[in-house]
């Protein structure tokens, strides 16, 4: 909505510095476990100059107290969104420990953060159906802890190819000063020029 675009904007004032929250989960119990997960997550740290949380390191409690005061948030884990509850949407953590939208909303401090990116699956789907005039997910979880913006995807992603995607994002980004939707736009279309081989 424009109010929330209005506030997004407001909020971005002052967090423009470069501290950063990178987690990556390769390693899972119940759930399949990923190929490059962390990869990911080093690569995009290696752009922070941050050691980032690797599987077992990346549990709910770490990613909550460490998520204070910093200025990017980025989690490469699996992700589902929840149709039947949509307060039980979640990332999945080390142990397959979900952070859910109810954590999101009652445990994350986002008051620094610039960027929240969800390199997860289906961590950008909405319930629309039952509700008469608010959308309920997480990136609006995300947006009330505090973050002005998200980047999170509608759909399953292939592992492999959302790491090349969110590092040349950051590089971009960071490196290169884009603005947030330019960066994703040109990562986009650097990713289009590979093939499968």
């Amino acid at each position: 909505s424009l109010s929330v675009l209005a506030l997004a904007q407001k909020r971005r004032n002052g967090r423009d510095g470069k501290s950063a929250l990178i987690a990556g989960v390769n390693e899972y119990t119940s759930l399949k476990n990923l190929h490059s997960a962390v990869y990911e997550a080093e690569l995009i740290a290696e752009i922070f100059g941050a050691d980032p949380l690797r599987n077992s390191e990346a549990t709910r409690q770490a990613v909550l107290e460490n998520a204070r005061g910093k200025n990017y948030l980025h989690l490469a884990c699996h992700g589902s969104f929840n149709w039947e509850d949509a307060l039980e949407s979640a990332l999945y953590l080390a142990n397959d420990e979900p952070l859910t939208l109810n954590h999101v909303l009652s445990d994350l401090d986002l008051a620094s953060t610039r960027l929240v990116t969800l390199s997860a699956c289906e961590t950008g789907l909405t319930e629309f159906n039952q509700l008469p005039d608010e959308f309920i997910g997480l990136p609006a979880g995300f947006l009330q802890a505090g973050a002005p913006g998200i980047v999170s995807s509608l759909w399953t992603v292939d592992d492999n190819s959302t790491a090349f995607l969110m590092e040349r994002f950051f590089a971009y980004l960071l490196e290169e000063h884009q603005s947030p939707a330019a960066a994703l736009k040109n990562a986009q279309a650097r990713l289009r020029q590979f093939s499968r081989q």
